[in-house]
């Protein structure tokens, strides 16, 4: 299971002095951390971009689960060492939610991108093919989706896959929602095995690809 994130914050501007926002989106650990963070814009939207990642990941063992963020939480040694990131450089770390164990890799696309991926395991990280693109069109919420899957046909393209994306419903609390994509054939019209994620925010498409061994 893989999930990938991507975060604008240029338009989320002191989310961290919102104890609102902070109580319903972090650990009291990572509280503490982001205390002492001297870059506290940054360090609160990378620990947005692991959680929601790590999210997308779980939803691929358990379409039904629900995003928590708290319950998402990065490890003491993550939170340490993303406390002393320069921003400058992949960052590797490890983050929890319930039972399960996850990886996460993110990285900065430009000075307020943040891009992420998380998977079950720290070997499939290094599997996992990526592309991230700032794309002018992607203007509105329905240009963002629409973008994102052309850039994820491209993809998948170029790894000989042709495909649909689509995103068969899933029954959360008695509801009806879009679950994680899935790949269809496009002759067969059956389920394939490689696994797609993607994600958008403001004019920032990501997509992350792993394929089948």
């Amino acid at each position: 299971m893989i999930g990938n994130d991507v975060v604008d914050y240029t338009v989320n501007e002191k989310k961290y002095d919102s104890q609102r926002f902070i109580g319903r989106t972090l650990s009291h650990l990572e509280v503490k951390y982001l205390q002492q963070a001297n870059n506290k814009q940054g360090f609160l939207w990378c620990l947005w971009a692991a959680k929601e990642a790590a999210y997308k990941a779980c939803q691929r063992s358990d379409a039904a689960c629900l995003f928590s963020p708290p319950l998402f939480s990065l490890s003491q040694c993550s939170l340490t060492a993303l406390l002393n990131h320069g921003f400058k450089e992949a960052l590797t770390g490890k983050i929890t939610f319930k039972n399960k164990t996850l990886w996460f890799k993110m990285n900065h696309l430009s000075e307020h991108v943040i891009h992420c991926i998380a998977a079950e395991k720290p070997t499939i990280l290094s599997q996992v093919q990526t592309v991230t693109s700032r794309n002018p069109h992607a203007i509105d919420y329905r240009a963002q989706s629409r973008e994102v899957r052309l850039l994820a046909t491209e993809l998948l393209q170029q790894n000989g896959i042709h495909a649909q994306i689509k995103r068969p419903d899933v029954i959360v609390k008695n509801r009806a929602k879009p679950g994680p994509p899935v790949l269809f054939d496009a002759q067969t019209q059956k389920p394939r095995p490689e696994i797609i994620s993607m994600s958008h925010d403001n004019q920032w498409l990501a997509v992350a690809l792993l394929l089948a061994k």
